[in-house]
C-alpha cells in the first residue's frame, strides 16, 4: 500500500473531506475543555498504566513520552462522521495528547491498521509527525499487537516520511507503521477514526462539502 500526497508523502495522505459544521465545532470544543479538565481516559492508557509512565531515549536524551487519552465523542459528532466521512469503523474518539515532554514516542497501533485523524489543536508551531521503518522488519507490522520503541538509539531506524499537520486537516496514517510525534509544547487534540485490516482503503466513498457523493482512491495523488 502506497500512501501518496502529490507524490510527496509516502506515509501520510491529506484527505479532501468535509469540515465539521460550526455547531458541531462548538460542541466539540466543550468536549475538549471537559477532557482537559477531567483528565480521564477510556482507551488503552486507562487499561495499561505503562503508557502513563513510559520513557523514551532519543539522541542520548531520556524523557517521558507524551500520553494520549482517548475520550468519547459527543453522539452528534459520531453520527455526523458516519454520515459524512465513513459509515463503518472500529471506533471513534477525542484524542488528547498531554504535554509531559516534547515527544510522543515511536509506536504502532494495537488494533487499527489505519487512522483517519481530524486535527483540532496542533500542540505547538513546529510539531512534526514522522514515519519510520526498522531494519530487518516489514514497514507495516501487521501481525504484531503493539510495538513501542523506547530507545531510538538502540534500533536501526530509517525515517521514511514526515508531515506538519495543520488544524482542520483530515489525514490518513498507516497506524501499523512505526511513527512518532515531536516538537509538542502544549495539548494536541484530534478526532480519531480507527480502521481495521479488512477495510478497503483503496476505494471508498464520502460526501463532499456540497453534498455530492465522491469516490476517493488513496493511490491517486
Amino acid at each position: 500500500m502506497k500512501f501518496l500526497h502529490e507524490d510527496k508523502h509516502d506515509y501520510f495522505k491529506i484527505l479532501d473531506v468535509p469540515k465539521l459544521p460550526n455547531d458541531l465545532q462548538q460542541e466539540l470544543q466543550v468536549a475538549i475543555d471537559n477532557a482537559k479538565e477531567n483528565d480521564q481516559d477510556l482507551g488503552w492508557v486507562g487499561k495499561d498504566k505503562t503508557f502513563d509512565t513510559r520513557t523514551v531515549t532519543r539522541d542520548g536524551k531520556t524523557m517521558r513520552s507524551c500520553r494520549v487519552h482517548h475520550n468519547p465523542l459527543p453522539e452528534s459528532i459520531d453520527k455526523w462522521l458516519k454520515e459524512n466521512v465513513l459509515s463503518e469503523y472500529l471506533y471513534s474518539s477525542l484524542a488528547v495528547t498531554h504535554p509531559v515532554s516534547d515527544t510522543h514516542g515511536m509506536h504502532c497501533g494495537r488494533t487499527r491498521r489505519y487512522l483517519i485523524m481530524y486535527l483540532v489543536e496542533t500542540g505547538g508551531d513546529n510539531v512534526i509527525t514522522r514515519g519510520f521503518e526498522e531494519e530487518g522488519y516489514p514497514r507495516e507490522r501487521i501481525n504484531e499487537l503493539d510495538i513501542q520503541i523506547s530507545n531510538y538509539d538502540d534500533h536501526k531506524l530509517k525515517q521514511i516520511d514526515e508531515i506538519h499537520i495543520q488544524p482542520g486537516d483530515w489525514v490518513v496514517i498507516g497506524a501499523k507503521t512505526l511513527h512518532d510525534v515531536i516538537g509538542i509544547e502544549g495539548y494536541r487534540v484530534a478526532v480519531h477514526i480507527g480502521i481495521d485490516s479488512n477495510f478497503d482503503l483503496e476505494n471508498w466513498e464520502y460526501t463532499d462539502e456540497e453534498g455530492m457523493m465522491k469516490q476517493y482512491s488513496l493511490t491517486e495523488g
